[in-house]
């Protein structure tokens, strides 16, 4: 179930009490089991994404601080599994660089008898920029879907938060339809170079470094994360290594003393990722999947 609102003037508080009486609002959504809030106050907007929504009346309330004098305009917009008419968004690629062009997708889907109308979106870059889509219907509705694009550039790194609306009738009836997806951009502070095959030895795994080397563009807090794999295995073995980067082309040791490996057998390095941990977790760089060094381990 999703449960969306979107206000104008000040800012509103949204809580939803379930058919138990629990009740999950911003400060709860995070540890109750399921339960995902999201708010972007910049973007006057905030929602809940509930996994195995319980059957029944659930109870949504709208408050807002003593200290705001004027009203707000507000829409709620909610969705649960049998809903007819859904509206769903879709971003073409995953931490694409500044500057690539990115397509956003979006259907609207219902019975037969369903006509868009209209199809609005705004993007919120991280900055609080707003920027306004314009929609092309690539598709004529079959069997009530309609598919609409619009095209949109970002211009700075991080997670750029997608608001859609969709407006038509169905059965005779108006609709209004909201949706939320992300776009996520690469940062440009540093790039891996290369990662060379661990130096060290022991059994226990003592002393075991991988050997990484960095091109760092902007100073500040990385994650280096390496992903290791046996041979003739699919399961992986993780390494996560923080470390704060000056700018330069540094060479960081990542210690795999922590890692399970196996006496005897035959490792590969499956990927390299290095985050911006700074603020949201950024990702900067990767190596392809499946593609790296090859060790044997005694």
């Amino acid at each position: 179930m999703r449960v969306y609102l979107r206000w104008k003037g000040p800012a509103l508080d949204i809580t939803l009490r379930d058919p138990r009486g629990v009740l999950h609002g911003a400060e709860s959504a995070g540890s109750a089991e399921g339960v995902e809030y999201v708010e972007l106050g910049f973007a006057e907007f905030a929602g809940y994404a509930i996994d195995d929504a319980l059957t029944g009346a659930w109870t949504v309330t709208l408050s807002s601080s003593d200290a705001h004098t004027s009203p707000s305009q507000y829409g709620v917009y909610a969705e649960w599994p049998d809903t007819d008419v859904r509206l769903r968004g879709e971003v073409g690629g995953q931490w694409v660089p500044v500057g690539a062009t990115v397509t956003i997708t979006d259907t609207v889907q219902g019975p037969a008898e369903t006509q868009a109308s209209a199809l609005s979106g705004d993007v919120y870059a991280p900055s609080g920029a707003r920027q306004a889509l314009t929609f092309e219907r690539v598709t004529a509705p079959a069997g009530g879907a309609a598919r609409y694009v619009a095209k949109y550039v970002p211009r700075e790194a991080g997670y750029h938060s997608v608001l859609l609306t969709a407006l038509g009738t169905h059965a005779g009836r108006a609709f209004e339809r909201g949706a939320r997806v992300s776009v996520t951009v690469r940062g440009e502070g540093a790039r891996i170079v290369g990662v060379e095959a661990p130096i060290g030895s022991g059994v226990t795994g003592s002393g075991l470094v991988a050997p990484v080397d960095l091109a760092v563009a902007a100073a500040g807090e990385y994650l280096l994360t390496l992903s290791l794999a046996e041979e003739g295995r699919d399961e992986r073995l993780i390494v996560a290594h923080p470390v704060r980067l000056a700018e330069g082309s540094p060479r960081v040791e990542v210690p795999l003393s922590g890692l399970a490996l196996r006496s005897g057998a035959w490792y590969w390095l499956r990927q390299a990722m290095l985050t911006d941990i700074a603020g949201a977790g950024v990702l900067v760089d990767e190596t392809a999947p499946g593609a790296g060094w090859r060790f044997y381990y005694d």
